[in-house]
């Protein structure tokens, strides 16, 4: 586990991940933080979910919505990275979605990124 840990906290280090400034905000209020509770791969898509109360992917229709992103997305490897190290670590992520919070169904990601204070 610290192995897997350590690569996963190399993988994440040896990105540029942006500043959340630099994006524009689209969607007011379209972003969650949380600790990370599960991660499944199911064909080309990752799902992950937080823990706790979630005011963007919620329980909806008598499911629990996800959060979303294509292993064939451009920083797909470091959304992987990132999220694995923050689900070993138990600290809090913080989640942009491409898609309204208000709407229905899994919520496609347009970036990640976890402060370390």
């Amino acid at each position: 586990m610290k192995n897997l840990f350590l690569i996963s906290y190399l993988l994440v280090q040896s990105f540029f991940l942006p500043s959340p400034t630099a994006f524009a905000a689209t969607n007011s209020g379209q972003a969650s933080i949380g600790t990370i509770s599960r991660i499944y791969l199911n064909g080309n898509t990752y799902f992950f979910q937080l823990n706790g109360v979630d005011t963007c992917a919620k329980k909806a229709n008598g499911y629990n919505e996800y959060y979303t992103f294509t292993t064939t997305h451009p920083n797909a490897k470091s959304f992987y990275a990132l999220i694995l190290t923050s689900a070993q670590s138990r600290k809090p992520v913080t989640i942009r979605v491409a898609t309204n919070c208000t709407t229905d169904g899994d919520k496609e990601i347009t970036y990640i990124y976890q402060d370390y204070t």
